[in-house]
């Protein structure tokens, strides 16, 4: 230092150690300002750091929630196709048995029918052995059996009354 006064004289000295601790001092605010943004950088990086875990935590649990919608639904479809094939089958079995009545009263008809038809033949090949006088006492029989009983109905309903 002495050497520097001597060589550049008192005031240009003092100017030199003047820009010198300046420059001391900008070297000193930027190593601190260095150290402050590699703390600000690693702060930084800490936060981004966290924020894409978090991102990340948050798309895993949008996929499962994604995952557990997709299998509802389809369980859903599932259960509605099933209560739809239900639906049809007890439709077609509804159906079908009312089929099965008609089908059952169509077949007592024709029974009915050919009881009747056979009871017809049979009083036709009776009345074709009969004779004229026998045909008229079994209409005459006939006629009082049915008399009788309108009679028994009167009766009857004039002891209820």
């Amino acid at each position: 230092m002495g050497f520097l006064i001597r060589v550049l004289g008192p005031s240009a000295a003092k100017t030199y150690f003047k820009r010198l601790e300046e420059a001391e001092r900008i070297v000193g605010q930027l190593l601190t300002l260095r150290v402050t943004s590699s703390e600000i950088l690693h702060l930084v990086s800490s936060e981004v750091q966290i924020a894409l875990e978090e991102r990340d935590h948050r798309l895993e649990e949008t996929t499962s929630l994604e995952a557990r919608l997709m299998q509802e639904l389809e369980r859903a479809m599932a259960e509605s196709e099933r209560m739809s094939l239900k639906k049809a089958r007890e439709q077609v079995i509804g159906e079908l048995e009312a089929l099965e009545s008609r089908q059952q009263l169509v077949v007592d008809t024709i029974e009915e029918k050919d009881r009747a038809l056979k009871a017809a033949r049979h009083t036709v090949q009776d009345l074709l052995l009969c004779s004229e006088e026998d045909i008229r006492q079994e209409i005459l029989r006939r006629l009082e059996f049915e008399r009788a009983e309108e009679i028994r109905e009167l009766e009857s309903w004039l002891r209820d009354f």
